[in-house]
């Protein structure tokens, strides 16, 4: 039986449509680092009266939805679908009907293994000084250019009553996104089981499925709610994450249409399944035989990571999966230099630090506001110790630790979850990330 790429046989080591959106924060420039992404992923022409009006500054637009669905080339003899189909893909071989000499080829970077796939995690940050709807458009947009830099997925999160993220409907989410992008796969990181009844979280992924065939994955998680109030709000009870198995194999049947209610509508294409998982959910997506994407403190330290171990050892194979996949999950940030990548997370740190002081995860802010703030050594502390557990540099420094990351869990793929405050900032840094990976 042949195995994906990516994922490793038993026994081995590791057995569209275009969007305009306003969100102050410099479409001059996010063209601009659309254009540079194209001149990586397409190639410059050397010849420009070869191919007269193909303006890479018009096509970084029409990526961002500017004035046309789809990315449209105006170079002769390209048909679009073909020349977008190399941009996605990060094909630099030029189309056969322009000739040998038209696009140039742009030197490969040292890359981490290519058959280790990157996707990425949104969660819809919010900012300070801006609204919350911006946090979603600015979603849809950063959805838009993921997909014209060639990432595989592009998922989005769920969290409740959270100042700092705008995002608690992740199917009405996809389905935004959905309408605005034509070929990056799609999917929830996850949708919290817990929340929600197991039937209507699969009327809302075959509901996705059929408007977007092919294209719509499934991750499931199991946290609860983050204060007592949330979680009453949620009708959620004390026992309500420890039903998680059960509730998935239930939500499993529906997608399979195995149950005795059939979910509608009815689709030619299974959605995927994967358990966001820790120790114990580990353990439920090796006997349900599903992958299992992970992160967090469970990816901490240098060496082998066991629980990975045992999911392999343990794992029992199913109609959806033969043999175990790990995809990790956390954040990666690339900037020039390792200083100016480390101060670009800071936003990030800042607020997971001062959560844990009032209980409230709030908005990003700029860093010259966070550096203006007043820091205890307790704060201190807490901001390290999320850089510590986030990969950020130069791409030197990013590409190593990938590297060694990949190597010890034995990933399929990489899920990106980074976030920041400067919106063309992060975008650089996800073009960057993808020469990478």
């Amino acid at each position: 039986m042949s195995i994906p790429p990516g994922e490793r046989a038993a026994g081995e080591r590791y057995p569209g449509r275009g969007v305009h959106l306003d969100d102050g924060g410099g479409r001059a420039a996010g063209v601009a680092a659309t254009r540079n992404a194209l001149h990586r992923r397409v190639g410059r022409h050397a010849d420009l009266d070869t191919c007269a009006g193909c303006d890479l500054d018009e096509q970084a637009e029409e990526v961002l939805g500017e004035r046309l669905d789809v990315v449209t080339p105006r170079c002769t003899g390209i048909e679009a679908s073909e020349a977008f189909g190399h941009l996605v893909r990060g094909q630099r071989e030029q189309p056969s009907s322009h000739g040998p000499s038209l696009l140039w080829k742009s030197p490969a970077p040292d890359v981490v293994d290519p058959d280790v796939m990157l996707s990425l995690l949104d969660r819809s940050r919010t900012r300070s000084g801006t609204p919350d709807s911006v946090g979603l458009t600015g979603s849809i947009e950063r959805a838009v250019r993921a997909e014209a830099l060639g990432y595989h997925r592009f998922w989005v999160a769920e969290h409740h009553a959270v100042p700092g993220i705008a995002n608690g409907s992740p199917a009405v989410l996809l389905a935004a996104i959905g309408a605005h992008t034509a070929r990056i796969r799609l999917g929830s990181g996850g949708i919290m089981l817990p929340n929600h009844q197991p039937f209507v979280v699969a009327e809302q992924l075959l509901m996705l499925e059929a408007l977007y065939p092919g294209r719509i994955d499934a991750g499931m998680g199991r946290s609860l709610g983050f204060t007592p109030p949330v979680r009453a709000a949620l009708r959620q009870d004390d026992m309500a994450g420890e039903r998680f198995g059960d509730d998935l194999e239930e939500l499993r049947s529906y997608l399979d249409a195995t149950a005795g209610v059939t979910v509608r509508p009815a689709t030619s294409h299974r959605v995927p399944l994967y358990v966001l998982a820790t120790g114990k959910g580990l353990e439920i997506a090796a006997r349900l035989g599903l992958p299992a994407v992970v992160g967090g403190p469970l990816l901490a330290g240098d060496g082998p990571v066991e629980a990975l171990d045992r999911y392999r050892r343990d794992f029992r194979p199913s109609e959806r999966a033969q043999h175990p996949s790990v995809i990790v999950s956390l954040d990666v940030m690339v900037a020039d230099d390792d200083a100016t990548a480390r101060e670009l997370m800071l936003p990030e740190a800042w607020a997971m630090a001062r959560s844990r002081q009032t209980g409230e995860f709030g908005p990003l802010e700029p860093v010259s506001s966070i550096l203006g703030h007043s820091w205890t050594s307790q704060l201190r502390s807490r901001v390290e110790q999320t850089l510590a557990s986030a990969l950020h540099g130069s791409p030197a420094t990013v590409r190593k630790g990938l590297e060694r990351l990949v190597e010890r869990t034995g990933a399929a793929e990489v899920l990106a979850s980074t976030s920041t405050y400067d919106r063309e900032a992060l975008y650089a840094s996800d073009a960057a990330l993808r020469d990478l990976l």
